[in-house]
């Protein structure tokens, strides 16, 4: 009741209530990757084949798709080799109508070149570019014949080629088998001298185009490609700039300032931004922004484009849409219908206007009536995507996910299904919650999703309530599906990977890589576990059926953040979170509900603080300045949480937590539908820590064990002990009486505070603000302080009392507000007197 009743209140106080919003969730079942299909190349002699497993290229073929030369991986096997003389090249230009023959005598353009063609006993692998020197255009060898590796290249065997060509380590690593060889500026001074400028187009991509020759007419070639990769779209935390970025499931999440830096080709004039509003602070000044410019730029500094501002007004989306301008004169905030949750941003190109809509409803708004597409385009139809955030006082941070961007108008479907929040994983034997499914349709049918799921050996699992019990572990497949009136048909398919509850404690599964999420690496299997140096997550489950989970981690490398050196000195720390849902999350940027303990080095041992992260906000609940081992020295270190009626209990190295402020903690808020809480490590250093202390471990702790050991509860009865100082023994009426603060100790508990009452001469309470009361009336007060531990023992009051006398020349009890404010005070004795002299004094 008392957590339903906060619920309310805080709903009502943060009008920040969520509406289940609407975006498209494709399956990928059925569809070619990247570059794996005919259509996407430019075929110049009708040699383009595509097998079940990837795309031969027999000719000349260039691919319309862009790359990015900070990252292309291409995964290749010669499919046909013939037995003369050939050669096979593979350019990347500027442009996709680049002419790859012409790398040979001349091309017209800058280019980076990879040529393969027969040498002595393998495959030569010769790498070069062309280049701009002095006004004309020249090739610079980088490396030529054999791959250094023993037997070098062979044709016939699959191999993959990684290219990075920008930023400070551009390299070309060639694997075959188990053998791998690797070009870098070390070895290949040349490789640095390769110009984006010279191979990109003005939004940094670059063009894959191939040609090949073979001796003797008609004779045959193909270079099959299995894999052609290259930076993603949006939900690649690569292609962003900015504060407060990070990767989730399906995109990225953003709460502070960023920039997409890939430009969005919109010449098609059509637009659709999938976002997941998850929060805008309510109740303080707070709002997000999209940017959507002509060149690089934050909404807030984004003069040339739309810039559209949202708040949250009752739990609804409230729109500030301007042009060229942001917060500017005149701007108009409108509240819309739609509540926080998954979105659906389009613009469509509509009669020489842009017609914005979220979720299949047009917005009505000024800005939006006459917005063009040259509003925000450049010439090539182009414009770049920025996000902004902003919430008073840093209180908290706005949580939005970038789900998808895209310009294809294949992508308006007629029917799609909306489905949020849906599960990645579950526990054999325990009920599965599955989202409901909205079905949006460009009609506005009202039509239901059906809901199937497939157990591993693909037979049918009955689906009850939105909910499915797995039988046996592994990977359960849940299809959504749904059909209009007019035959369009739309399926959403998903993964839920099912695990045995006790194998997600085992130390196989700890060190196991497929279990962890680690977008910025920094997780590694070492003998005692699993090491992590960055921010990363366990992916299974873990139950809390048996009322506790315990983990354990030895504290590999903490730097001291006390050091007093200012040149070595750094802030650094490792967290761990018991969270409702795997996450990247932590302590200051939190994605996720739940307790966090975060450890920092304080002369040689932990310091451990606790954070708290609520539907409702989050809290730093509790400071502790020991839990190190006796010789002092950081090492082994456990946590352990246990489910105490609707609240937790927190145990550190075996010793129970009890601060005050931990009843605030709910247990619900660490749990998902299925009773399972999730493993969440992070870890940080300073920004220049690395340039301080070179090769040394600022941050690094391993997960050693997992397990549902529970530490036995300590039975309180020992009550604390009030200590109270310097309390007033005189007053007088209509002066305010400050009372000092009282230390309250305890054997167990820390963070106990008292509670002061007052009683007047009449024996009637009186009123205490901030440890201070007002006495009205002559006499004596009784001030009593009291306290009581987490366990409920009450500490003895101490009581103490204050003779309160009138105000000087005030002899009927009279007295003056603060505030200047005159107040006729009548006396028994005289009382006409006075009134008859107020009187005549009036007049």
């Amino acid at each position: 009741m008392k957590r339903k009743l906060i619920a309310i209140l805080a709903a009502v106080t943060l009008l920040c209530s969520v509406f289940v919003g609407m975006t498209f969730s494709a399956s990928a079942e059925g569809e070619r990757g990247f570059g794996m299909s005919k259509s996407e190349w430019k075929d110049f002699f009708g040699q383009v084949k595509e097998y079940d497993d990837g795309i031969g290229i027999g000719a000349d073929a260039n691919l319309q798709l862009p790359l990015y030369g900070e990252t292309i991986s291409l995964a290749m096997q010669f499919s046909i080799v013939p037995d003369t003389d050939f050669w096979y090249v593979l350019a990347f230009a500027n442009n996709a109508d680049f002419s790859a023959g012409s790398v040979h005598t001349g091309p017209n353009t800058g280019c980076f070149v990879i040529m393969m063609q027969p040498g002595a006993d393998s495959m030569n692998f010769n790498v070069f570019h062309w280049k701009e020197k002095d006004g004309a255009l020249a090739r610079t060898d980088i490396a030529l014949g054999a791959l250094p590796v023993e037997g070098g290249l062979q044709a016939g065997v699959p191999f993959t080629v990684d290219i990075a060509l920008f930023g400070e380590n551009p390299s070309i690593t060639v694997k075959q088998g188990d053998k791998t060889c690797v070009y870098d500026k070390g070895s290949h001074a040349e490789l640095a001298n390769i110009s984006r400028a010279q191979i990109s187009d003005a939004y940094g991509r670059t063009y894959l185009n191939t040609a090949s020759y073979a001796a003797g007419e008609g004779t045959l070639k193909e270079l099959k490609f299995t894999s052609i990769s290259t930076l993603g779209g949006v939900e690649d935390v690569r292609n962003w700039s900015g504060a407060g970025i990070s990767a989730v499931s399906g995109g990225v999440q953003l709460t502070g300032s960023a920039q997409y830096l890939r430009a969005v080709d919109m010449s098609s004039k059509y637009l659709k931004l999938t976002l997941d509003v998850k929060m805008i602070i309510g109740n303080v000044d707070a709002w997000i922004a999209l940017g959507f410019g002509k060149t690089p730029a934050l909404p807030t500094a984004n003069q040339a484009g739309l810039n559209i501002m949202m708040r949250n007004q009752a739990g609804k989306i409230a729109m500030q849409p301007e042009i060229n301008a942001f917060g500017g004169e005149g701007a108009v905030l409108k509240t819309t219908d739609f509540g926080l949750g998954k979105i659906t941003i389009e613009m469509e190109e509509v009669e020489g206007k842009m017609v914005f809509s979220i979720n299949r409803k047009v917005v009505s708004h000024e800005t939006f009536d006459a917005l063009t597409f040259a509003d925000f385009t450049d010439e090539n139809g182009c414009f770049y995507f920025s996000f902004g955030s902003f919430v008073q006082g840093d209180q908290s941070t706005n949580n939005v996910e970038v789900l998808g961007i895209t310009t294809d108008i294949k992508a308006k479907e007629n029917i799609y299904i909306e489905v949020s929040d849906m599960p990645e994983s579950g526990m054999v034997g325990t009920a599965v919650t599955l989202p409901e499914g909205k079905v949006v349709q460009a009609d506005g049918e009202e039509i239901a999703a059906d809901i199937t799921v497939t157990d591993p050996e693909g037979s049918d699992v009955a689906v009850t309530d939105g909910k499915f019990t797995p039988a046996v572990k592994g990977e359960y497949t849940v299809v959504y599906s749904a059909e209009d009136s007019k035959g369009n048909k739309a399926s959403n398919t998903y993964k839920i990977t099912v695990v045995d509850p006790d194998d997600a404690l085992s130390m196989d599964s700890i060190k196991d890589m497929n279990n962890w999420h680690a977008p910025y690496g920094g997780v590694s299997a070492v003998d005692a576990g699993m090491q992590v140096f960055a921010h990363s997550y366990y992916k299974l489950p873990l139950s809390m059926n048996e009322g506790a989970l315990r983990a354990t981690f030895h504290i590999n490398g903490l730097w001291d953040g006390n050091d007093t050196d200012e040149a070595t000195s750094t802030d650094a720390w490792v967290a761990v979170g018991f969270v409702n849902k795997p996450a990247i999350t932590a302590p200051g940027g939190f994605a996720a509900d739940g307790l966090y303990v975060r450890l920092n080095n304080k002369d040689g041992k932990l310091l451990v603080s606790v954070h708290y992260f609520s539907p409702f906000g989050a809290e730093d609940i509790a400071i502790e300045d020991t839990f190190a081992n006796e010789s002092d020295a950081l090492g082994d270190v456990t946590i352990e949480i246990q489910k105490k009626d609707e609240g937790v209990r927190l145990f550190v190295n075996g010793k129970e937590m009890r601060h005050e402020n931990l009843k605030k903690v709910y247990y619900s808020d660490l749990v998902d539908a299925n009773n399972c809480t999730y493993l969440a490590l992070s870890a940080y250093d300073n920004d220049d820590a690395d340039q301080k202390l070179p090769n040394v471990q600022t941050r690094c702790f391993t997960l050693t064990a997992l397990s549902h050991e529970k530490t036995e509860v300590v039975e309180d009865t020992t009550p604390p002990v009030i200590t109270v100082s310097g309390v007033p023994t005189e007053g007088t009426v209509g002066e305010k009486v400050i009372l000092p603060p009282a230390t309250v100790t305890d054997d167990l508990d820390s963070g106990l505070t008292e509670k002061i009452s007052v009683k007047g001469p009449d024996g009637k309470s009186v009123a205490v603000v901030n440890n201070s009361f007002t006495p009205q009336e002559a006499g004596t007060y009784t001030i009593v302080y009291s306290a009581s531990d987490s366990a409920g023992n009450k500490a003895q009051d101490q009581t103490f009392t204050i003779v309160v006398k009138a105000a000087a020349g005030g002899g009927c009890g009279s007295s003056f507000a603060a505030e200047g404010a005159v107040l006729a005070l009548v006396c028994v004795l005289g009382a006409a007197a006075l009134v008859l002299t107020a009187f005549r004094k009036k007049n």
